[in-house]
């Protein structure tokens, strides 16, 4: 009875939704970062503290070669930090935390099986099946929901929670320790991705996906997005550079930070002044920093709001829209695996019979980016087209303060807390406990 209690408050905001306009703050914050200068010097730190900003989509690509930062030491924060932005990013992230939650699961659809993205995915052999799918990204989402809970130290300048500093090291060197691994299966034998005595694992919806390569066909997506520019098209693991490059983390860091700053009334996110979103960018540029990004390849490093928007929609374009074509059956598996995963760690183990994985497809690529799937609605049961109205309006739901509230909540003590609690035994609210633990790779 507990997942039809959830549909039904999820049902209830849904119909009190309204919508809004971003509204503009009284004043907006100077540029964060300077013009982007390949030959600009800041090894004296001192002369300035804004950072240069990040290099050109167009320049991206030279990422591809150069591997994340490494980290010999405990993190450090970057000398542009800006404790005042932080706050107001954290701030932004809690007031909408279903919204950027959910904003990276309608990405998903185009990163899991992003070509860059697979490989990496497949080597560490933990997005097998929808449970091991779910544990790794609940892993990572409770460590993203410790980074924006943990604010500022008031005993010092400038200088963020011990539990996120911890977090960001840990993190960066387990991205390390897979990079390794991948290079090591890259030239020996490999596991299997897939565990034969497991028939879970097999999971693949071939009418569903077939059916979906028809409604891309036939969308209405320039020609020149629908493949991969030709040093994603012809990358081999084998021949290029890393598989956790800086390429490949600038993806991941707009896939989790950006998506409410290029789309936010797609998220419900309709009340937000200019300040919200410059200090919610900031807060990512802080985490990417924290991952291992070069400023050059940090998208959170952004002169203004418009020049970041323009930004990533060059990023959305170039880089994620091919997915939706180029897709292949390994990374359509795992992009179910992790669906079935994330609505069964919400309403229960066969809660995907009522929020399959069609739906959540048609929430992330019609509803979301705006491609009609009608192909992929008409395979929709009758129960399931009975919540599909209802759904695509959630995130309008979240334009209002009381439903917003109300959700959020939800989402913290159903899919946080308890899901923590069954599939990793730890507590969320413990940020010690998330910081040290709170991992699967």
């Amino acid at each position: 009875m507990e997942r039809f209690r959830v549909l039904t408050i999820i049902l209830l905001c849904s119909v009190a939704s309204g919508h809004g306009q971003n509204r503009r703050s009284r004043y907006v914050k100077e540029a964060q970062c300077e013009t982007w200068d390949p030959n600009r010097d800041i090894s004296n730190k001192l002369d300035s503290y804004t950072p240069s900003c990040a290099a050109p989509v167009s320049l991206l690509e030279s990422g591809l070669y150069v591997p994340i930062a490494p980290l010999d030491d405990d993190y450090k924060l970057p000398y542009w930090f800006n404790s005042t932005l932080w706050n107001i990013g954290q701030k932004f992230a809690q007031k909408n935390i279903f919204s950027v939650f959910l904003s990276p699961i309608a990405g998903a659809s185009m990163f899991i099986t992003n070509k860059l993205k697979e490989p990496v995915v497949i080597g560490t052999g933990k997005s097998g099946t929808p449970h091991t799918s779910n544990v790794r990204y609940l892993a990572t989402m409770l460590q993203m929901k410790s980074w924006f809970e943990q604010g500022v130290k008031a005993s010092s300048k400038g200088q963020i929670s011990d539990h996120i500093i911890k977090s960001l090291t840990k993190v960066r060197r387990i991205h390390r320790a897979v990079n390794r691994l991948n290079a090591s299966m890259l030239y020996g034998d490999s596991p299997p991705y897939l565990d034969p005595h497991n028939t879970e694992a097999f999971t693949y919806d071939a009418a569903m996906w077939d059916a979906f390569q028809k409604d891309m066909d036939a969308s209405n997506v320039p020609q020149q997005y629908r493949d991969y520019p030709d040093h994603v098209k012809y990358y081999s693991p084998k021949t290029a550079g890393p598989t956790m490059n800086q390429l490949l983390f600038s993806l991941v860091q707009w896939a989790c930070g950006s998506i409410p700053i290029l789309m936010p009334e797609r998220f419900g996110i309709s009340d937000a002044t200019e300040e919200d979103l410059l200090g919610y960018m900031h807060l990512w540029a802080v985490l990417g920093n924290g991952l291992g990004i070069e400023d050059r390849y940090n998208v959170g490093l952004q002169p203004s709001l418009s020049a970041a928007k323009k930004h990533y929609q060059d990023i959305f374009n170039i880089y994620f829209l091919p997915t939706l074509f180029q897709a292949k059956p390994d990374g359509q598996r795992m992009l179910e695996h992790f669906y079935r995963g994330f609505v069964r760690n919400l309403l229960g183990q066969t809660g995907d019979s009522i929020i399959s994985v069609h739906q959540i497809l048609l929430l992330s690529i019609e509803d979301t980016i705006g491609i009609p799937c009608p192909r992929v609605k008409a395979q929709l049961g009758i129960v399931q087209r009975a919540f599909r109205v209802p759904l695509s309006y959630v995130t309008q739901a979240l334009g209002r303060q009381t439903p917003r509230t109300i959700i959020n909540e939800l989402i913290k003590r159903r899919y946080f807390i308890s899901g923590a609690k069954r599939f990793l035994n730890l507590n969320a609210n413990d940020p010690a406990e998330i910081a040290e633990k709170s991992y699967y790779f």
